[in-house]
């Protein structure tokens, strides 16, 4: 009995010290006129932060283009798409919401013309 509940014990700790993952989404789907469609976040913490990032067609659901990367604290990367349907952002990363700032960017003709902020 001892070693079920020694075990079951460190089946638990492994559990609890697996990191929390957080996803946030962009506010709105913007159509894409075959524009460039830019899905950037902000690592704010102080450690490099692994991220998962999902260019989503808002019609279907489907993963349009998907990218990962580690960013230095402070710094920013983006996953660049061009298509013709509407597109939202989803990034995933471990710990809180707090820790990043995410955006969608709609590029037409080089400019900037629609951001997105992601919750």
């Amino acid at each position: 009995m001892l070693r079920i509940a020694t075990a079951l014990g460190i089946a638990l700790a492994g559990l609890l010290s697996v990191s929390a993952r957080a996803a946030v989404l962009t506010t709105g789907a913007v159509y894409s006129t075959d524009d460039l469609t830019r899905c950037r976040i902000l690592n704010l913490g102080s450690k490099p932060l692994p991220v998962s990032i999902w260019v989503m067609d808002a019609g279907s659901g489907a993963v349009a283009a998907s990218f990962g990367a580690i960013i230095e604290p402070m710094h920013s990367v983006a996953g660049h798409y061009v298509g013709t349907n509407p597109y939202f952002c989803r990034f995933e990363f471990p710990g809180r919401k707090s820790a990043v700032r995410a955006t969608l960017e709609q590029r037409v003709d080089n400019e900037i013309s629609t951001t997105l902020e992601a919750r």
